[in-house]
């Protein structure tokens, strides 16, 4: 599944209406408009577009999650509630496992745009997800409201002393003697 195809209703640059929003991410003590950054820009149009196919008819509350990888590829997911609410799925999952499902295997970015006032950070779960396929936990995290960037940060920040892949790579004291 190719770039254009993971996220609904991306197309390249956008429309115009959404080209000229201007969002707003605070960021080493200034404020970066989506001009400055055509990734970012990506990312939060793709969002914006899959987050009208959420399924959250408990709630009400919408949530899209697009990422990036190295190479450019864009996927998306959305929040996907149950009425047995512990079997719900993620936004971040789902962006995930699209990624996956396409073979990649690193995020580069990923920005998550959720209904409300507040901040729509992962949730644990998805956060050790998104370090799962960081780089070292580099990755930023973008944090998006219907108008546009309302924070960022690093995976390692939402997941401070994390359980990482390289924790499960290491040897046993068992194997170690053979």
């Amino acid at each position: 599944m190719g770039a254009e195809r993971a996220c609904p209703g991306r197309v390249p640059g956008g429309s115009k209406r959404r080209r000229d929003r201007r969002f707003h991410l605070r960021s080493a003590r200034r404020i970066m408009t989506a001009t400055d950054d055509p990734a970012l820009t990506a990312l939060f149009d793709a969002a914006s577009a899959a987050r009208a196919r959420a399924y959250a008819p408990y709630s009400g509350f919408h949530v899209a999650a697009a990422l990036s990888t190295p190479d450019g590829a864009i996927f998306c997911g959305v929040n996907v509630e149950n009425a047995s609410y512990p079997v719900g799925t993620c936004a971040e999952a789902g962006a995930i496992a699209a990624m996956a499902l396409s073979g990649a295997r690193r995020i580069a970015a990923i920005l998550i745009l959720g209904d409300g006032e507040g901040l729509t950070t992962p949730c644990g779960a998805c956060r050790q997800r998104i370090l799962e396929f960081s780089d070292g936990g580099d990755v930023e995290v973008f944090v998006a409201g219907p108008m546009g960037v309302r924070a960022r940060f690093s995976a390692r920040a939402l997941l401070p002393a994390a359980f990482g892949p390289d924790f499960a790579a290491r040897k046993t004291p068992a194997q170690d003697k053979t």
